[in-house]
């Protein structure tokens, strides 16, 4: 690899254009930024990387275990992801899918039981639209009418701890649980964690061995 091409994994996304595709985005990074001069590649999705899986399931210990561990095996956890319109996903978008999956596994890495974890969406937008759903919000009020009072929230489609966390988790969800009588923790997101940032390392190495290799890569 040299200074005429980079490997470029893109961040966890909230969906796509309808017809956008890992051609067209290198084919627009080169028309538009770069003018052809470096050569572009990217990691399409990663939601089901080991090293994300395990570093997501080590933030789900971290919250159960502000717990006495006598007391864990009655705490839910949710996961959660920023909301997309309703006709985003109908179009085909596989982002709840994979984001579905990303829960499950890191569910099943946690070792969480099937009934003690949900999902939920958060941060939907401010359009008239559909909005997928159940926000985390609505997800509490339903968790609280079963008799659930313990939740670990941990919202897989993030990696950063910023705004969508730090205001629709910490401050509108939790002045939720407070009113319903839940205790709401959420462990810190992934930043830079050493696990997660050896997982995309890896990934660019692999994406960029077709270049040591001299073919390119599918």
């Amino acid at each position: 690899m040299n200074a005429e091409n980079a490997p470029a994994p893109l961040p966890r996304r909230k969906g796509r254009p309808r017809g956008w595709a890992p051609s067209s985005v290198r084919e627009i990074v080169l028309r538009d930024l770069y003018r052809g001069r470096i050569d572009f590649d990217h990691v399409p999705s990663y939601h089901d990387a080991p090293g994300l899986v395990d570093a997501l399931a080590r933030r789900v210990g971290e919250g159960l275990s502000r717990w006495p561990e006598a007391e864990r095996e009655r705490v839910h956890v949710v996961f959660s992801a920023h909301s997309l319109p309703v006709r985003v996903l109908a179009a085909g978008d596989p982002y709840d899918a994979q984001c579905r999956e990303t829960a499950s596994l890191v569910a099943g890495r946690a070792e969480v039981p099937a009934e003690r974890w949900s999902w939920s969406y958060q941060s939907a937008g401010r359009t008239p639209e559909p909005w997928a759903g159940p926000d985390i919000r609505e997800h509490l009020e339903e968790l609280a009418a079963r008799g659930v009072r313990d939740v670990v929230s941990v919202p897989v489609g993030f990696v950063s701890d910023h705004v969508e966390l730090l205001f629709d988790i910490d401050q509108r969800a939790q002045a939720v649980a407070a009113r319903l009588g839940l205790r709401l923790e959420r462990p810190p997101s992934l930043n830079d964690d050493p696990v997660f940032v050896e997982a995309l390392a890896g990934l660019v190495r692999a994406r960029a061995a077709h270049w040591r290799k001299g073919t390119r890569a599918a």
